[in-house]
């Protein structure tokens, strides 16, 4: 059905909690294999799935479903290295699903408009779709409301070679206001996909939708008017009767790209036609991007109406190709040309880019000229996206007088029992980092996200349902800082803010070579502070006697142990005094303190 507003209730399928090798549609693949083989399918070159199986027949049925259709090929490689295998060909559209897959959604509500005088009628709805063997999926639904029912019942095929296909038909009854009979009417719609490995070619969509007279939307039929004419209001008397759209492109040599696209529309109630094409070739050049673009826009009624043909150019050149200077790696220079079938053109010329070591300031700067009377303009921007918030500022002139200054800052918080912790934006998901008060330490996962005075960052963007492994930058660490693991996994549901910790601890570095009883301590013991129980203090002692630990204090006492035994354990004093201080030109520094001791 039409997306349309209400307020009510709503439980659906949420594709994010599907495993990630089960989600979307992809083939059951089905072979033989003559031994303990290796199963490995490829598209367009790239090894998509690879796995070992028994002797005998074989199911693929966890393939990762692709963003792009192509040809799949399945290579098995048997024990003794010989090699066989087929080609299956994969086409697909959005709405399918893999075989034995199902998918639903239920709601009930009221339904919510803006329009004055909109009739709000309490509905439910219930939609399903299901994966049928044979890559068919079966897709339909109802919708129930007073004076408004309707039906849908669908199907889409995958048929291999010759692409995907889907077909569906809508039905509604409706009454309208201040009629006692019911309109009924249809609508039929077919969609289309098709890639051509081979020849580069790819239908992306091509769709048909024709609608009879008398059928109506849910929310077409909740509008109201105060006449009628010919048993519907009188603004829908021009309701869409048929549309049919493409899109085609092909891939040339040299990176290059060419697209078509068209749209046409003709309505209920008029001879009024609607019929768009455009077309464009897009490549680069040396690292210079271009695209040129041209389309038509013709619409017919009772008389003809002037058609609107425009045609743009436009080109992106980063300025690292004039020079391997440090402000330029992130600069560019753009130029937009346009002009219609009038004569009106505008030109455009603008410089942007990005500085800072993460790229989070950005600025631009552009100038346009325009003909018949259009004026000329121009502006200047600049944006920042830090780890607490996005802001912008831009000025705007133009050659009339006018003026304007814009600004904004938007980003988001998280209110957590240990305070308030300010971040760029939020998502579905957020995972709060904590790192025992250290500040400036940098989450790898965003060049932008640093802990802030507190220890705390907020990592904005986490999937849901899915592991997401969050690592902390090492090399941020202030000096002295020790911290023992700095990857961790979590797993986010829908809505949830996820606390994950980082025991960092602050102190100075440590070498120091043991002896008991005269001779080193045995490689391989533990050496830890007494009386802690954080194993970030805790080290292996190396050939020697050696061993390395960061994070420690000024004074503690250091407890080895090799063994359960008492005669293998033992403990040494150690005072650090006040962490060294680098003097300016000292090249000789070293943060790390070594001492030589006893341990009893």
């Amino acid at each position: 059905f039409d997306g349309f507003p209400y307020r009510g209730i709503g439980l659906a399928t949420s594709d994010s909690m599907m495993p990630g090798r089960q989600s979307g549609f992809a083939p059951i693949i089905s072979g033989i294999a003559k031994s303990n083989a290796q199963i490995t399918v490829t598209q367009n070159g790239s090894v998509i799935y690879q796995t070992n199986v028994a002797p005998g027949p074989f199911r693929i049925t966890d393939l990762v479903s692709s963003s792009t259709a192509g040809d799949l090929q399945v290579t098995i490689t048997e024990a003794d290295g010989t090699h066989h295998g087929f080609s299956q060909a994969y086409s697909s559209l959005p709405m399918m699903l893999r075989q034995g897959q199902f998918k639903y959604e239920v709601a009930a509500g009221r339904y919510r408009a803006g329009g004055y005088n909109n009739r709000k009628p309490v509905f439910g709805m219930a939609s399903m779709i299901y994966g049928l063997p044979g890559n068919v999926t079966l897709y339909g639904g109802g919708l129930v409301a007073q004076s408004y029912q309707s039906a849908a019942l669908g199907a889409g095929f995958s048929l291999g070679m010759m692409g995907a296909l889907s077909a569906d038909v809508t039905t509604a009854r409706t009454r309208l206001q201040n009629a006692t009979n019911f309109l009924r009417g249809e609508s039929y719609r077919a969609k289309y996909s098709k890639s051509m490995l081979t020849t580069g070619t790819t239908v992306d969509l091509t769709a048909y939708r024709y609608s009879t007279r008398n059928y109506l939307s849910f929310s077409d039929a909740n509008i109201q008017g105060y006449s009628v004419w010919g048993e519907l209001p009188y603004w829908m008397s021009e309701r869409r009767r048929s549309s049919w759209q493409t899109r085609l492109s092909q891939s040339l040599p040299g990176n290059y790209s060419l697209w078509l696209s068209g749209r046409r529309d003709n309505y209920w109630g008029s001879s009024k036609t609607n019929t768009t094409l455009s077309m464009g070739l897009n490549g680069s050049f040396y690292r210079v991007g271009w695209g040129l673009n041209y389309s038509i826009d013709r619409m017919r009624g009772n008389g003809d109406w002037p058609e609107n043909r425009q045609i743009s150019l436009n080109v992106n050149v980063p300025l690292s190709l004039f020079g391997s200077y440090a402000a330029l790696n992130n600069a560019y220079a753009n130029y937009n040309f346009f002009r219609d079938s009038s004569g009106r053109s505008n030109s455009q010329l603008g410089l942007g880019g990005s500085v800072l070591d993460d790229n989070s300031l950005s600025w631009s700067v552009s100038q346009s000229q325009a003909n018949q009377g259009q004026g000329n303009s121009g502006s200047v921007s600049m944006g920042y996206n830090g780890a607490f918030g996005q802001a912008n500022l831009g000025y705007n002139y133009d050659s009339q007088g006018g003026r304007s200054v814009n600004y904004g800052f938007n980003g988001g918080l998280i209110a957590h029992q240990h305070g308030v912790t300010l971040a760029s934006r939020i998502g579905d998901a957020a995972v709060l980092v904590r790192t025992a008060g250290v500040e400036g330490v940098r989450v790898m996962n965003s060049s932008s996200v640093t802990t802030d005075r507190w220890g705390y960052a907020v990592m904005p963007y986490a999937r849901t349902y899915s592991r997401n492994s969050i690592s902390l930058d090492p090399s941020s660490l202030p000096e002295g800082a020790n911290m023992e693991q700095g990857s961790k996994n979590v797993f986010p549901t829908k809505g949830a803010v996820v606390i994950v910790d980082y025991p960092v601890r602050i102190g100075q570095q440590l070498l120091m070579n043991l002896t008991y009883h005269g001779k080193p301590v045995p490689f391989g013991a533990m050496a830890g502070l007494k009386g802690e129980a954080d194993t970030n203090l805790a080290a292996i002692v190396g050939d020697g006697g050696q061993v390395y630990l960061s994070g420690m204090p000024s004074k503690g006492v250091l407890k080895v142990k090799w063994s359960n035994t008492p005669d293998s354990q033992c403990e040494v004093a150690f005072d650090l005094g006040a962490p060294p201080v680098k003097k300016k030109g000292d090249k000789s520094w070293s943060p790390m303190r070594q001492l030589n001791e006893t341990c009893r």
